[in-house]
């Protein structure tokens, strides 16, 4: 069995529900080292779910890769926490990494508090974490092979796709919004996208297992008609038809976003909803 299958059963069988992964059907492929997780972004229990499940795949000794849904202007301040230059974040490295103008709730002081412990754990030589999100990719490849209009989940598979490549035999678990990460074909992005819209899992299948987060309500914070702000969460589920299992958190909680943070108190650039 692979390692990605290792971990995710033992996560299974832990006392803890809201760290477990509830399978749909049967055992997922031991064959795919992939997770990705999807996520209503603007919700604490996110960080939760993610570093529960990155500590129990490097307790196992594996090779554990943390990729998160943000730019990759970013990396250059995880990586100078990751070499042991900075002992924290900082309001001038965070500046500089473009994350104060995202206001979706991908960016926020309980992520970077996620990363901070991640490094400062017993088993933070077997980890990495990466960002990938890029909106430089373009994907005309996918849309010729797999005859694909939703731009943002093909560029979110190549970037997987590349960072699967890059580190071979590792454990990777992915971030990303519960439609990239959903199985079933999105009516809002099809409408939008202009067509039939695959989505990143779909994209990845042959690598990757996928899972959903669920949520009890209560608070999210993200971006409306409205403008971006904290939202009524209502109980949110996961289809067997979308997703091969889930992990059942409990009432949603809302993050701080970085742009409304002390990090970014000094950031006036433009925001970017997105």
């Amino acid at each position: 069995m692979s390692q990605l299958a290792d971990f995710i059963l033992a996560a299974a069988a832990v006392s803890a529900p809201a760290h477990a992964i509830t399978w749909f059907d049967g055992e997922p492929s031991a064959e795919h080292r992939m997770l990705l997780v999807g996520e209503i972004h603007g919700i604490q229990s996110n960080y939760a779910v993610l570093e529960a499940l990155v500590l129990q795949a490097a307790a196992e000794g594996d090779e554990v890769v943390l990729a998160l849904e943000l730019p990759v202007e970013g990396q250059e301040a995880i990586d100078q926490l990751w070499r042991g230059a900075i002992p924290r974040f900082t309001p001038a490295l965070i500046s500089a990494t473009g994350w104060c103008a995202l206001d979706d709730g991908r960016a926020s002081v309980e992520m970077l508090s996620m990363m901070e412990r991640l490094k400062h754990s017993e088993h933070a030589s077997a980890i990495k974490v990466t960002a990938f999100d890029t909106r430089s990719i373009n994907a005309p490849a996918f849309e010729t092979i797999a005859g694909i209009s939703n731009f943002s989940s093909a560029a979110l598979a190549v970037s997987l796709a590349r960072l699967y490549e890059r580190h071979a035999g590792a454990t990777i678990i992915a971030s990303v919004g519960n439609h990239h990460a959903s199985l079933a074909v999105d009516d809002f992005e099809a409408v939008h996208g202009g067509g039939e819209a695959l989505q990143a899992a779909q994209l990845l299948s042959g690598i990757t297992n996928a899972v959903a987060i669920t949520y009890q309500a209560g608070e999210r914070f993200g971006c409306g008609l409205e403008g971006c702000g904290r939202e009524t969460m209502w109980n949110s589920g996961a289809s067997p038809s979308a997703y091969q299992g889930y992990v059942a958190t409990g009432p949603s909680v809302a993050v701080t976003p970085l742009s409304q943070s002390d990090y970014c108190a000094g950031d006036q650039g433009e925001r970017t909803p997105r």
